[in-house]
């Protein structure tokens, strides 16, 4: 069953150094580490000794210093490290214009840097910033209250209360651009740091939110023009929300993203987002198979492109395991393209 044998004569040429790997998120948030720890090392067993498949792995901001202590038995399974790692009280935040934000979310990133060159992964994955000078919390519900407020200041953007959803013009005011152009500033003092610690910087884009920046695929083209040491991560569920609000074909988006050479990671999970009577937009990280992506498609085109890392980062729905999404991941990367 081993993938790199039964990928399909079609996208035989694609997998030289193809890596799947599993987010940490995926198995909670170790607040019961053994268990955690122990799930971790069943699923390496499971995928080398039943799939004959090498599994490699994401870690995740919910890490803590403790927490990459008991994680020394993945040194050289890590692919790449989504920052902050270890966790801080806040998301870096390159959007802002407060040079103390600046220099606080560089620290973070040069951390999150060398972790991942201790664990041996080649790149690290950010959220690029905000449409605020704030520092941004980490903490889930002082976040959301931070953003709330924000979003009470840009309430004339906002498509749907409900996880303040914005307008696709949103995106083309002079707050939001203001920002934009302040993080890929920012970026090029950031993807520095890294290369420094021998570590490269992916970018990702984010969801159709009131101050949340890099939402389309163009945004992140032109931070890759405008800075040559950056790398992008396409993360195909807020793609698909994006598509919704900023009526994209996200097949489209996917070209366009791969044609830049620089797509370095692809994270994968699913949601039930739509619009219509009743819309639905929400970034569930549901299972991979379970929702109304395009994922097939999706992977096809990230493959063809010549994207050789895809990581699981489905978290929802308990019933579903992380072997099941790893099963489902090895079967669309063998279907190629519908």
């Amino acid at each position: 069953m081993n993938i790199r044998e039964n990928i399909g004569e079609n996208m035989g040429e694609h997998i030289d150094g193809l890596k799947i790997a599993v987010s940490l998120v995926g198995f909670g948030d170790l607040q019961h580490r053994n268990r955690a720890i122990g799930e971790i090392k069943n699923f390496i067993d499971y995928a080398t000794q039943t799939l004959h498949e090498e599994p490699y792995f994401e870690l995740s901001y919910i890490l803590n210093d403790e927490d990459l202590g008991k994680l020394d038995f993945l040194k050289g399974r890590v692919i790449s490290v989504h920052a902050p790692c270890p966790g801080s009280n806040y998301f870096p935040n390159l959007g802002s214009r407060d040079e103390r934000v600046i220099d606080e979310s560089l620290k973070v990133i040069e951390t999150s840097a060398r972790t991942a060159r201790d664990f041996g992964a080649d790149f690290i994955v950010l959220h690029p910033g905000y449409a605020t000078d704030m520092a941004v919390y980490m903490n889930s519900k002082e976040r959301e209250t931070e953003l709330e407020g924000i979003s009470r200041h840009a309430s004339k953007y906002i498509k749907f209360e409900k996880g303040s959803v914005c307008k696709h013009e949103y995106i083309f005011s002079v707050d939001y651009r203001n920002h934009l152009q302040w993080a890929v500033k920012n970026l090029k003092r950031a993807a520095i740091v890294c290369e420094e610690n021998g570590i490269h910087l992916a970018i990702e884009n984010l969801n159709p939110r009131i101050s949340y920046l890099f939402q389309t695929v163009d945004e992140i083209r032109d931070a890759l023009e405008a800075v040559p040491e950056l790398y992008a991560c396409i993360d195909i569920g807020h793609l698909w929300i994006s598509s919704l609000i900023h009526q994209f074909d996200i097949r489209d988006a996917l070209v366009g993203a791969g044609i830049t050479g620089r797509v370095i990671s692809a994270h994968i999970h699913n949601n039930s987002s739509k619009l219509g009577n009743k819309p639905q937009l929400e970034d569930e990280h549901a299972p991979i198979a379970k929702g109304v992506l395009p994922v097939k498609d999706a992977i096809g085109i990230l493959l063809e492109k010549g994207v050789k890392n895809f990581v699981i980062e489905a978290v929802s729905d308990i019933e579903y395991s992380v072997k099941d999404n790893f099963l489902a991941l090895i079967d669309f990367l063998k279907g190629g393209r519908e």
